[in-house]
């Protein structure tokens, strides 16, 4: 009997525990069982027949009724009989499946059979017996007769190893493959033949064929001559009792090898292709696209270098980006490239690839050896480069690539390489398209702010006059509101001290010069006249057309007294430094600078010692003759670099913005207390004074002036303990910022790991009809002490400390879940919008985890709203349009967050695939009033309307703003006006009510 390996051990059956049936139902599982073509058996744990079906019975010539309750004893010789009984025993207490081969008599005929028993279970999981069958095998056996045959004849070498790993037995292909003789190779084993593992592990490659049974993997054989041979090998282990045998077919792969090294460099090039066009979505300069070319073209595509040459105004070519292997990256700079035709240095590839705008390959790049970079070439084993033009915007050059190959350049890899510079050229010209629009952007941002903030009144009329914008000055100046004035001709404010020649000559000069500038008096709303100076410029259009007049005039009766106040409401009267209110502008101004270009802003707080002790002495004409011989002093010392402004009595502060690094504060400190030290000269009497300083800077010890004030109060309390002529940098901040981090972080993550996090949900309502339409939802922390938590104080937080990913899947998840349950209740037609931050925006796989919420809740994504802040929309606009698309492609609803708090351009709005904007409460809580709130947000509705969307208003508490909001045109308001935020379990009651 050969036994064969058994299948691999289970650690819990598949069986299931024979149902007991009685009746009918057992007379029909009887026959069902009869019927089947196996022939199967049940045992119990000692091994006893429970049932046998007719096929099997029919064997041994007996009836199944007649075998329940016996075991193989019965029917079998003792000897085969005890093995069975093993093998049961087996199977049960290792609960394994097992198959074996043996001869047998069917029908009064030798064959052979295949058996194969498995335990069954009860109904309480315990192994309750075995269950088995058996199979007629034996036209596979005669089968096995047929197989040598086609051995011989199959064009695989075939070898018979024994476990000695000496060969048995080899084929006709085997002598091919290896070109020894069949006697030659029957003397051999396979450590004459094996080529890549050493005798040891081949002997444990052995020893885990015969553990597994088999196996398919890839090796090198040696033929006759010593070439190595790569061969893909398919073994098989047979052991027949008188040791194991391993069957093996090889098939030389030499030419799939060198198919496949063609196709990893062509799957790396596709790689390179990929990280390019990668780079190009992410990227907004061109240096960074530069250098990740560069260094994926040496990694991915596994090229020995790539440098990107730039073609300067001198004809010279410069590297701006290098990456290579080894020490390849210093090639280029040892060798001089122009794009002269007439210089040998312009004659190499990369200054033809430039001047000629045409690739150039040079396939073995040391076959000159004449020539310039030959040299250097050679040191660095470089045998074929390929150089290809690059350009957009100002920028003119080539990528170049190198192999340490000669010809490595065949037309698959050079057709990838000169898609790659491709699409070099088009992210160049992308980059610099979007320069020139932001730019252009941001002139008329800077345009819009200068009309919207200058102290002159401002007027554009259309091209008949009639006036179609005036600023806020203009609105203060005259008395007219915007309202008023738009669609009104200028001559709303004639006072009729000017005779019609006087507005002949203005309007001569402006048809024929362009401009007229002069003095005129005006009436203003109230009747009262006023004189203003006043510059009046004509707009053309490119044909020449006049489009519009623009007019700028400033009040002379006011002007001067507003100057005067202003100067008196910002500079302090005894020093004429600025005054606590002009310093606190120019630090946030500052501030806002630093934010957006990353600097640093310090804020020194200087006290003189001992001030009042002059006061007392030398009386206070002399103590006034002190602070502004000091103030002199910080003027001169400051200089340029920043502002010196007198805060109260002997406390001076001093604002140095656009810093590099908060040490460049120390020497302007130091400098600032030796002036202060100078001996002072008041009345022939000479006076020594000293000082101390307290200094914060930001951003390190605060984002606002008033948080820099007293951090710097602070550290000016630290310097008076230090002595005099001390100064000290405050570092509290860094311990208590730090203490927040860690409070606040930790109530965040046990509230996620607690399952303390819940959603709150405040309902948008119909403006038309009342009904409700959807719900925000809103996150809270449950703490056990502190009671709930809003969003305003951990949010921030998540956002800095890396959670916001977390916590921002977990309300995602959780809405999805809620809206399922209230779709299951019935209340089908409104949606739950979810907030978005800006960080999230950035987590790969957004879109996948938002479907993977919507499948495994069941919900349509059309009952999810998602909104994004505008300025979240605005930060890397191509890639927020593609994810907005991924959104929309799951039936999402989309909208604008705060809108109008930000800053959008009108052209990218258009083609985000939008639902909703929501207007920003600020807007909302003047919005009774009527003022330029109200302007706002009818500008806001008119502009959703026209790209077909529909508008929200949020935070509305008042009747009166409801009234305001419907009376626009609004469609949909949320606010306390008609309901908080509620629970999960309150919210389900008032939809029953709004049914």
């Amino acid at each position: 009997m050969r036994k064969l390996p058994p299948s691999p051990d289970r650690a819990e059956p598949a069986t299931a525990a024979p149902v007991p049936a009685t009746g009918k139902d057992e007379a029909v599982l009887r026959a069902l069982l009869d019927a089947l073509p196996l022939r199967l058996f049940v045992k119990d744990r000692q091994s006893n027949y429970l049932f046998c079906n007719r096929t099997y019975a029919s064997v041994l010539g007996l009836s199944g009724e007649s075998m329940a309750g016996r075991n193989d004893y019965a029917y079998f010789p003792a000897e085969l009989a005890s093995r069975y009984r093993g093998d049961d025993q087996r199977v049960m207490s290792e609960r394994i499946t097992l198959s074996q081969e043996e001869p047998f008599h069917l029908d009064g005929q030798p064959g052979w059979i295949r058996i194969t028993k498995l335990p069954w279970l009860d109904a309480a999981g315990e192994v309750g017996g075995v269950i088995g069958y058996f199979t007629d095998i034996t036209p596979h056996k005669r089968a096995e007769a047929r197989y040598e045959t086609i051995i011989q004849t199959s064009l695989d070498a075939f070898v018979m190893v024994g476990s000695d790993a000496r060969l048995l037995e080899v084929n006709d292909a085997s002598c091919r493959l290896t070109g020894y003789s069949r006697d030659e190779l029957l003397a051999m084993t396979l450590f004459d033949l094996e080529a890549q593992q050493t005798a040891d592990e081949i002997q444990a490659n052995l020893t885990r064929i015969t553990l597994g049974g088999g196996g398919v993997f890839q090796s090198h054989w040696r033929e006759r001559g010593g070439r190595h041979i790569p061969v893909e090998v398919s073994v098989r282990m047979l052991d027949e009792g008188s040791g194991a045998h391993f069957f093996a077919f090889l098939r030389d792969i030499s030419e799939r090898k060198r198919t496949e090294q063609a196709l990893a460099r062509k799957t790396a090039m596709y790689a390179l292709l990929s990280r390019v066009n990668n780079a190009i979505v992410k990227t907004t300069d061109a240096q960074t696209l530069f250098d990740e070319v560069c260094r994926d073209a040496v990694v991915l595509g596994g090229f020995a270098l790539a440098w990107i040459g730039r073609a300067d105004a001198d004809g010279r070519v410069r590297v701006a980006a290098r990456a290579g292997t080894e020490n390849c990256a210093a090639y280029p700079e040892t060798i001089a490239i122009s794009v002269s035709a007439e210089l040998p240095s312009g004659r190499g590839a990369t200054g033809t690839a430039i001047r000629e705008e045409r690739p150039v390959i040079s396939r073995y790049l040391l076959q000159d050896e004449d020539a310039p970079w030959h040299g250097s070439a050679e040191h660095y084993g470089l045998r074929s480069s390929v150089a290809l033009p690059i350009g957009g915007g100002d920028f003119r050059g080539a990528l170049n690539i190198y192999s340490r190959v000669d010809d490595h350049f065949d037309e698959d890899i050079f057709a990838l390489v000169k898609e790659v510079a491709g699409d070099i050229s088009f992210a160049l010209r992308k980059i610099s398209d979007t320069e020139q629009r932001e730019r252009a952007e941001a002139q008329l941002a800077l345009y819009a702010q200068v009309f919207g903030n200058s102290s002159d009144g401002m007027t554009i009329t259309d091209a008949d006059n009639n006036i179609v914008a005036v600023n806020q000055s203009f609105v203060d100046i005259t008395g007219y509101t915007r309202d008023e004035a738009l669609g009104q001709n200028p001559r709303l404010l004639r006072s009729g001290r000017h005779d019609h020649q006087f507005y002949q000559d203005m309007w001569r000069a402006l048809n024929e010069q362009g401009s007229w500038q002069g003095e005129i008096w005006n009436r203003r709303k109230n009747g009262d006249l006023f004189p203003e100076w006043v510059t009046i410029n004509v707009v053309r259009d490119r044909s020449g057309r006049i489009t519009n007049h623009f007019a700028v005039f400033s009040d002379l009766v006011q002007k001067k007294a507003a100057e005067e106040l202003s100067r008196l409401k910002r500079f302090d009267a005894l020093t004429g430094l600025p005054n606590p209110v002009m310093m606190e502008d120019r630090i946030s101004e500052a501030i806002v600078h630093a934010q957006q270009h990353g600097r640093y802003v310090g804020l020194l707080f200087i006290n003189i010692d001992h001030f009042h002790m002059v006061n007392d002495l030398f009386g206070h004409v002399a103590g006034d003759q002190v602070l502004r011989q000091s103030a002199q002093r910080l003027v001169d010392v400051v200089g340029p670099r920043g502002t010196a402004s007198r805060f109260s009595g002997d406390i001076f502060v001093v604002a140095l913005p656009d810093l590099n690094a908060s040490s460049e504060i120390n020497p302007l400190a130091a400098a600032l207390l030796t002036a202060i030290a100078e001996p002072y000269s008041v009345d022939g009497q000479a006076i020594n004074l000293s000082a101390r300083i307290g200094i914060a800077v930001f951003p390190n010890d605060g984002d606002d002036f008033a948080t820099l004030m007293k951090n710097a109060d602070a550290a000016l309390l630290d310097a008076k303990v230090g002595g005099k002529n001390t100064f000290r940098f405050f570092t509290a901040r860094m311990n208590e910022h730090a203490q927040r981090l860690l409070t606040i972080g930790g109530e965040l993550r046990d509230a996620i790991r607690e399952r303390r996090l819940l959603l709150h949900y405040q309902p948008q309502v119909d403006l038309g009809n009342g009904r409700i339409v959807g719900f925000e939802a809103l996150v809270r922390i449950a703490h056990p002490e502190r009671g709930l938590i809003p969003p305003g104080e951990f949010i921030p937080i998540a956002e800095e400390n890396g959670m916001i990913n977390e916590l921002g899947n977990w309300v995602i998840d959780e809405a999805c879940r809620q809206r399922r349950a209230w779709l299951d209740a019935g209340f089908g037609n409104f949606v739950v919008a979810i907030n978005l931050s800006p960080l999230q925006l950035a987590q790969p796989g957004l879109p996948s985890f938002i479907a993977g919420a919507l499948t495994r809740h069941g919900l349509p994504g059309y009952l999810i709203e998602l909104e994004f802040t505008e300025s979240a929309l605005m930060r890397r606009v191509e890639q927020t349009l593609a994810l907005m698309n991924e959104f929309r492609s799951l039936g999402l609803r989309l909208s604008i967050d705060d809108f109008g708090t930000g800053y959008s351009s009108l052209s990218y709005l258009r083609q985000f695939p939008l639902d909703k904007l929501k207007i920003d409460q600020s807007f909302v809580r003047n919005l009774a009033a009527r003022g330029s709130d109200a302007s706002i947000v009818q500008a806001v509705i008119a502009l959703a309307r026209a790209l077909r969307l529909s508008t929200i208003a949020e935070g509305v508490e008042t009747e009166a703003q409801r009234a305001e909001l419907q009376l626009l045109g609004c469609d949909e308001m949320q606010g306390y006006l008609f309901s908080r935020p509620l629970s999960a379990a309150t919210v389900t009651p008032l939809l029953q009510r709004s049914r």
